[in-house]
């Protein structure tokens, strides 16, 4: 449902005059758009061709999106469209800019317009007509509708929108001689007086009304009014009212709760008189032919429509730190890789031949052969996807001329050298650009999870969690006791921008990031309740549908992980109390976000398990777990259990920036302590090379970091492992043992 002015025509002559001008015309809309600005300029004209729905042409579609005011979750924006496609706006703003119209069912999030339905009572569509211009002399405005702009009033957008748009701030006239239109009164009246007969019981199915004073239900009802209160009550009227429908049971009476007691009882007494295996046949029978009409639907949907969806590409994501200059990142690689050489005593040149080659499937590579260096073209198309997210043929002039520094870096400097030309058999590896390769699982799977994630989530509930939604939809558990409240209620930064504990053996908040597990957060919540967070210390457990096997194509990108985190953290906890970080597999990136972010000071102590985003750079995380899962199957069936599903699959191939994941020691601040878990028999990530590179970052930097190693474990060994919960508890008790210490040093 939407809002403002609209143009008609009474007569074929005039309509057509009037599309004329409408096509020359200008039509303005004001329209609430989901997340803060996205782009650089204040304006932004979109020109993507749109669909029609009808005859199934793609056709030409402009719109101009002007900011008038942005917030935290939300931007209010000037639309001027050139033509008028069906959904235009709505289209244009959910795939063009990335960000919906709030209130939008069709292109929008469903659950920033719960959030907005529940805390803001807005029940439409976020999008008003302004003005429709015809001509310089014919120029229609439209005020904004009550309901619109009193939501848009109690937002912090509001007084920076006016400003750049006074027309916002214009009021409703009404030309017919009163607010309400004719005979408002008059029909009000009437309203009031047959529910007053009503209530009295002198209106009803055993008593006769005059129906020239009180008018029948089905009279008011097609009466016009615009009050909507009185609408309302006279569908609740209405309900009440002796239905044709259910003739045997009765009339419906006036409450809700004895209507349905009866219904149940004379449900009873048919069901003694029905064969319970007629029952059963009548109800598994319709139940089953229900779920194949449901699986055949999903079965169309996941091959015609999701799945040729997810293979296009999407556009690349900002390379956080590095901007244009992405010859940056590929000399920190090298300096690593040189690093590493000396550390272990071997030559650059195999080295980097080695680690190249690792990036390249090799079909005509054969036991015992040589590794060669690629050719310059396989070069090309490997570095063009890692360091700009595209095609060879689609670098733009300032792409290619970063390719060429990254070519003559490495000639200068290492004296590698690539020939010309192109080798047939070697294909890279290119996560954001391949096709995906998802196999199809029944919709019962989905069910069977979602079940299991329902069960967990009764299970945190009875352990004193309550779930919450962030402003921009990031879902959350948190847990809290009145002993920690009080305890973290009274903890300060210090001179240093740390936390000051009350005591020595006070416990940090722990956040919680899973990794990519059926179920979510379900399968970890043993090592939650009865390792981790065992203790009382308060726990917030962080959602991620994409990689929990759901049904979800959406994604929070890291800016909204990292803006809701911290709201979160911030809502529940004071805006300057410390916290403990704790990532599993792909948690570990999540981890990295907020290590960037602008709270990093917050964070005392980071806890990494099978930490993947150490060494993303290396191929051996997309080996294993994508491109190499058809030999690795055997080793391990978790790996094909939730590698190609195509949800998953999905995330990791088009919203998943690896460039701005990795965790470089480096980057890690120098307040953190850190404690990293390893297993060695890992087949997901390479446990021996993050072990040599700890190792040579804690020789060379001289900083500490603590390191758990099982060495007869897997990937997730300690998450149905109570020792190695025992294990890890013990060490960052130890770890916050010494923060409190310091801390209370340093006011000292």
């Amino acid at each position: 449902r939407t809002s403002g002015a609209l143009l008609f025509a009474f007569d074929a002559n005039t309509c057509g005059k009037l599309q004329q001008k409408l096509s020359q015309g200008i039509k303005e809309y004001i329209a609430l758009l989901r997340g803060p600005w996205k782009h650089v300029n204040e304006t932004v004209l979109v020109t993507t061709p749109l669909r029609d729905i009808k005859t199934n042409v793609t056709k030409t579609a402009v719109s101009k999106f002007t900011r008038l005011a942005s917030q935290a979750n939300a931007t209010l924006v000037l639309c001027e469209i050139e033509t008028g496609r069906y959904h235009q706006i709505r289209r244009h703003s959910a795939r063009a800019l990335g960000q919906p119209v709030i209130g939008d069912t069709q292109h929008g999030d469903t659950r920033m317009n719960r959030w907005f339905r529940q805390h803001r009572g807005l029940n439409r569509l976020a999008l008003h007509s302004l003005s429709i211009q015809l001509d310089k002399d014919q120029v229609m405005v439209a005020p904004l509708s009550r309901e619109f702009k009193k939501v848009l009033e109690n937002e912090p957008l509001w007084k920076q929108a006016v400003v750049k748009e006074p027309r916002l701030l214009l009021e409703h006239v009404d030309v017919r001689g009163g607010t309400h239109g004719r005979h408002y009164r008059k029909r009000k009246e009437r309203l009031e007086q047959a529910f007053q007969a009503y209530d009295a019981g002198s209106y009803g199915h055993e008593h006769t009304c005059n129906h020239s004073a009180n008018p029948t239900l089905t009279e008011i009802a097609t009466s016009t009014s615009t009050n909507t209160s009185v609408k309302n009550k006279v569908r609740e009227k209405r309900f009440h009212r002796k239905s044709p429908l259910v003739p045997w049971f009765g009339s419906l009476k006036s409450s809700n709760l004895m209507y349905f007691s009866n219904l149940a009882l004379k449900l009873s007494a048919l069901r003694l008189l029905v064969p319970w295996r007629l029952v059963t046949l009548c109800t598994v029978v319709p139940g089953l032919a229900l779920y194949a009409a449901a699986e055949a639907v999903f079965w169309a949907l996941f091959h015609f429509h999701i799945l040729p969806a997810c293979n296009i590409p999407a556009e690349p994501q900002d390379y956080r730190g590095y901007g244009k200059q992405r010859h940056l990142l590929m000399l920190r690689i090298l300096q690593r890789i040189e690093r590493t050489c000396r550390a272990t005593d071997t030559a650059f040149l195999p080295a980097f031949t080695c680690y190249i080659n690792e990036w390249f499937h090799n079909d005509g590579l054969k036991c015992g052969d040589t590794l060669e260096m690629p050719r310059k073209e396989n070069m090309d198309e490997l570095f063009a996807y890692a360091f700009f997210g595209k095609f060879p043929t689609q670098l733009e002039p300032w792409m290619k001329t970063e390719l060429q520094l990254i070519y003559d870096m490495l000639e200068s400097r290492y004296n590698v050298t690539f020939a010309p030309g192109i080798n047939s058999n070697l294909r890279p590896m290119r996560l954001s650009l391949d096709p995906l390769e998802p196999s199809y699982r029944p919709l019962l799977i989905y069910l069977l999870f979602g079940s299991v994630q329902l069960c967990a989530n009764l299970l945190l509930r009875v352990a004193g969690f309550r779930f919450y939604t962030t402003s921009n939809g990031l879902r959350y558990w948190y847990r809290s006791q009145k002993n920690t409240l009080q305890r973290q209620s009274s903890q300060k930064l210090n001179a240093r921008g740390r936390a000051e504990p009350t005591n020595a053996d006070s416990q940090l908040p722990l956040l919680f990031f899973h990794g990519i597990a059926p179920g979510g957060v379900a399968l970890y919540l043993p090592m939650l309740l009865y390792g981790l967070g065992k203790g009382g210390r308060p726990v917030m457990l962080f959602e991620n549908p994409a990689i929990s096997f759901q049904l979800c194509l959406r994604a929070h990108t890291e800016q909204e992980t990292v803006a809701g985190v911290w709201e979160a953290v911030n809502a529940h906890l004071g805006p300057k109390t410390g916290v403990s970080i704790v990532g599993h597999s792909f948690g570990s990136c999540q981890l990295t976000w907020l290590l960037h972010s602008d709270n990093a000071i917050r964070i005392q102590q980071v806890v990494l398990v099978d930490p993947v985003s150490v060494l993303l750079t290396e191929p051996d995380v997309l080996t294993n777990f994508l491109y190499g899962r058809k030999a690795h199957q055997e080793k391990s069936r978790a790996i094909g259990v939730v590698a190609n599903e195509l949800f998953i699959e999905n995330y990791l191939r088009r919203s998943f920036a690896w460039y701005n994941s990795e965790l470089w020691l480096e980057d890690i601040p120098p307040h953190c302590k850190v404690v990293v878990c390893l297993a060695a028999k890992d087949d997901v990530l390479n446990a021996k090379k993050i072990k040599r590179e700890i190792d040579i970052h804690m020789s060379e930097k001289g900083v500490e970091m603590d390191l758990i190693l099982w060495e007869n474990g897997s990937h997730a060994y300690c998450v149905t492992r109570p020792d190695a919960w025992k294990q890890l508890s013990l060490k960052m008790r130890q770890q916050e043992y010494l923060i409190a210490k310091e801390a209370r040093f340093v006011c000292q």
